[in-house]
């Protein structure tokens, strides 16, 4: 059964990866990334969908061996 609070984060986590792909500056390099590896950012951004429906900053990151992960930002 779907929950309020499961559809609540995953639209967050949505939200965030669109406005971080259209975001100015390093943007357009996270936009290829996503482009090419969308299924992977979409599970690191669903690990932070509940920080990120509560109103936190997640940085996605990539490791030079190209393996995907996401921080945690403080506000």
């Amino acid at each position: 059964m779907i929950t309020s609070e499961y559809l609540r984060g995953f639209r967050a986590a949505v939200r965030y990866l669109i406005t971080t792909a259209y975001a100015p500056g390093d943007g357009l390099r996270k936009a290829k990334v996503i482009t090419r590896k969308t299924a992977e950012w979409l599970n690191v951004v669903y690990e932070f969908a509940n920080d990120i429906a509560d109103g936190y900053d997640i940085e996605l990151l990539q490791t030079n061996e190209n393996k995907l992960f996401g921080k945690r930002i403080k506000l």
